[in-house]
């Protein structure tokens, strides 16, 4: 589970993720530019503006975020304080990787929703509106290497609406990446609980307990998982790599294992996980064409090529074992090698 150790900055990029994909009809870059004029010459229209509004949302739905951005930055131009404008022009400019001007964006959002919510102190909708944008704002932020301010920003969406989703799981992903598997997991279990049928909350869940070390409550988040979502390969690597540590359920971890490589035969972790699962299962025979796939997936690992010897020897093929062991060691030492020309590059002036 090595890739899900990502900084902040991926590990939130999809939170936020508004984009669905849609077979309708998609309006135009002209429609667009249209609105724009439109907009710019009567911006206290709210026909005018409603109108423009539904062509930016199809557009961001679609994923055509320069045509979004075309009609949200003229309604924020005319309207510098609507709030729901600059947030999706923040959005927009994030998702077109342009993360400067997204940021200021985002903080614009932030400081329109704050004064929304000066009028209604109370409101939850409007906190849950302020909520959005600091989320918003602490992935930015992210993207940036500001995580701490990023971890700040999302303790606040948190406290501010509890059931915002998305800042639940945002916050969870952010103590993961700063190693704080304890609230984390608590964050995960609020997420899981806002959003019961989401394979994401219930999949970082997993494998927060699985890294705090509550094992038993990992087995049973991956089972959960694998129910809800039998599709997913992760979950199913999950869940086998946990089975497998027991001797009582290896023989289940190793149909796991399987069946995330059925679903996803060119994951590293699933061949490498279960070819180490059959050599355990005294099926070594079996285990080397997953640990050869594992090595041609990743050529300068040597786990598969240690674990192909430990499986040859079992097999009394001695001399296979040795030129593996061999090939452990040339990968260790270019690895050496590399790691001291890194440093050193860094020690100089």
């Amino acid at each position: 589970m090595s890739k899900i150790q990502n900084t902040l900055t991926t590990a939130l990029l999809m939170t936020l993720c508004l984009v669905g994909v849609t077979t309708g009809f998609a309006q135009s870059a002209e429609s667009c530019l249209s609105a724009a004029a439109s907009v710019r010459n009567s911006p206290r229209d709210k026909r005018v503006l409603e109108e423009a509004r539904a062509l930016g949302f199809s557009a961001i739905r679609s994923g055509r975020f320069e045509d979004a951005l075309i009609v949200f930055s003229a309604i924020a131009e005319t309207n510098p304080v609507d709030q729901m404008a600059l947030y999706f022009q923040a959005l927009s400019l994030f998702n077109l990787k342009r993360t400067e001007e997204s940021e200021a964006a985002a903080r614009l959002a932030i400081g329109a929703a704050e004064n929304m919510l000066k009028a209604g102190p109370d409101d939850r909708q409007l906190k849950n509106v302020v909520a959005d944008s600091l989320t918003l704002h602490a992935v930015i932020l992210a993207v940036l290497k500001k995580n701490q301010e990023a971890l700040i920003e999302l303790m606040e969406a948190v406290r501010l609406s509890p059931d915002n989703f998305d800042a639940q799981f945002s916050l969870g992903r952010a103590y993961f990446g700063q190693g704080d598997t304890a609230a984390a997991t608590e964050a995960f279990k609020k997420a899981s609980s806002l959003r019961p049928q989401d394979v994401r909350a219930k999949f970082f869940l997993a494998t927060a307990l699985e890294r705090g070390g509550n094992i038993d409550g990992a087995t049973v988040a991956y089972r959960n998982l694998v129910i809800l979502a039998p599709a997913s390969a992760e979950g199913h690597l999950g869940l086998g790599a946990l089975l497998v540590k027991r001797p009582e359920t290896l023989i289940e971890g190793v149909a796991e294992l399987q069946r995330a490589i059925d679903l996803n035969g060119d994951s590293y972790e699933g061949r490498v996980s279960l070819g180490r699962a059959l050599i355990l299962a005294g099926k070594p025979g079996d285990a080397i064409v997953h640990l050869k796939m594992a090595a041609t997936l990743m050529p300068a690992n040597p786990e598969p090529h240690y674990q192909m010897a430990m499986a040859f020897k079992k097999l009394g093929r001695n001399p296979e074992a040795a030129e593996e062991l061999k090939t452990v060691q040339r990968l260790n030492e270019e690895h050496r090698k590399r790691s001291k020309t890194a440093a050193s590059t860094v020690d100089k002036p």
